[in-house]
């Protein structure tokens, strides 16, 4: 958390707002970063249907796909407001079932344009990094349901050893999630900072900048690509 804390706090800074203001965004952004990705449900519904829990891997993509759209149609609802435009309609128009997944929209031009900055600013870091966090994800996944069992299976204390090599374990993988996420979203704040200031927003509306980074980083760290809809083939 102190490295998310500290890459806000560097590249979000500046304002004439009050203190609380910027806590409440700041608190908003840290929260967004901290929890699981929706690369990570869009995982958790793959595994679902390989193991056959097909009503489940249908309810996670479902869910997963709607805090995407959710997502896409804040940024877009924030930007008409500060833009004081009329409201743009965003429309779900594709969805491509296999890999690579994809969601195509109409309606949210904004939003495809901060996606495309993200990825130029992640060719300057490290594009990497995004398929590492789901990595990490499905790692940590992994050892958590391990630490469930052997705590439940040997509640009498034999399996300590076991239990202390996990727990090691999730704490180096949390530790390199924390420099995961770190770089990603510093990615998303330098996209979103671009976007603003091109727009000379770059200090009266920064509550709106937390908001769209928030919303932006889940856009980008989910397995499903936001994409035009005349981009996405549908097969």
């Amino acid at each position: 958390m102190t490295q998310i804390v500290e890459i806000i706090r560097k590249q979000l800074s500046e304002s004439a707002l009050p203190p609380v203001h910027l806590e409440k965004a700041e608190e908003g952004l840290v929260t967004v970063v901290e929890k699981d990705s929706l690369g990570a449900l869009i995982a958790s519904a793959i595994a679902s249907k390989n193991q056959g829990r097909i009503d489940e891997a249908i309810s996670n993509v479902t869910k997963a796909n709607r805090q995407q759209l959710d997502a896409i149609e804040g940024i877009t609802k924030t930007l008409d407001e500060v833009f004081d435009r009329p409201a743009n309609e965003v429309v779900f128009a594709k969805f491509r079932q296999i890999s690579p997944f994809e969601m195509g929209v109409e309606g949210a031009d904004d939003v495809l344009d901060l996606v495309r900055r993200f990825q130029r600013e992640m060719l300057l870091a490290d594009s990497s990094q995004i398929e590492r966090l789901h990595e990490l994800e499905s790692e940590q996944t992994e050892e958590f349901e391990a630490l469930a069992f052997f705590r439940e299976r040997f509640s009498d204390g034999s399996a300590k050893a076991d239990v202390e090599e996990i727990e090691t374990k999730l704490k180096s993988i949390a530790d390199e999630l924390e420099r995961t996420k770190t770089v990603i979203l510093s990615s998303v704040i330098m996209a979103v900072c671009d976007f603003m200031s091109e727009r000379q927003l770059s200090k009266t509306s920064l509550p709106a900048h937390y908001d769209v980074a928030g919303w932006l980083y889940q856009i980008v760290t989910s397995k499903v690509l936001t994409k035009p809809a005349s981009e996405v083939l549908v097969v």
